[in-house]
């Protein structure tokens, strides 16, 4: 047998090296990773337009509501507000059917002391018209308008009977609904001077009527 010469083995050694190191890196190419096979993550959704928008989670204070005191009190005066005013419509009603005498001077009192009584109690706050200072109101249209249809002696008669009644009726509806709903000092001083006032026409009112 022929041995390779060192002429052969130095022409057919690098040859061999060479493919050996070209079969390797293809080996390794081969393992490498190409770009499909990289974990891509998933796109996010895109925002819905038509969503309706979150809501605001935002800690808002609660709304304050009024005392049970200050609306009893409040309805209170709105009713001594009511009383009054009808106290001094009928005044005025009676002052233009020109009653004379001692009817008159009681006509020119109640204008006066309810006028000044209704400035003072609209200046001590809140008022408030409730259901019960509406049927007020109604019931006074009524009498108003049922004594409007009157003259003479005759509407002087009505006149202070009415007024009797209405007294009687304030000051019943001042110890039952206005001193229990008073929350404020001041609010418990005006009724109080109230009461007394009221109390003064209803005796000057039953002298009138005692002498007709």
């Amino acid at each position: 047998m022929l041995r390779p010469t060192r002429h052969y083995l130095a022409l057919v050694l690098p040859a061999l090296l060479l493919g050996a190191c070209g079969d390797r890196r293809a080996q390794e190419d081969d393992t490498a990773p190409t770009p499909s096979d990289e974990v891509v993550a998933p796109a996010a959704p895109a925002p819905d337009v038509n969503a309706p928008p979150a809501p605001d989670t935002t800690d808002t204070p609660p709304t304050s509501a009024p005392a049970p005191g200050a609306t009893a009190q409040a309805d209170a005066l709105g009713l001594l507000i009511a009383a009054n005013e009808h106290e001094v419509a009928a005044a005025e009603q009676a002052i233009a059917k020109k009653v004379t005498g001692d009817v008159l001077a009681f006509a020119n009192m109640m204008k006066t002391d309810h006028g000044k009584n209704l400035a003072d109690t609209r200046a001590l706050g809140t008022a408030t018209e409730g259901t019960q200072a509406m049927e007020m109101r109604t019931q006074a249209d009524a009498e108003m308008a049922a004594l409007g249809a009157l003259s003479g002696a005759e509407y002087e008669k009505a006149y202070v009977e009415a007024m009797v009644k209405g007294h009687t009726d304030v000051l019943a509806l001042i110890d039952g609904t206005l001193m229990p709903a008073a929350a404020d000092d001041a609010v418990k001083a005006h009724f109080t001077a109230t009461r007394a006032a009221v109390a003064k026409h209803l005796d000057a009112a039953k002298k009138l009527q005692a002498g007709k």
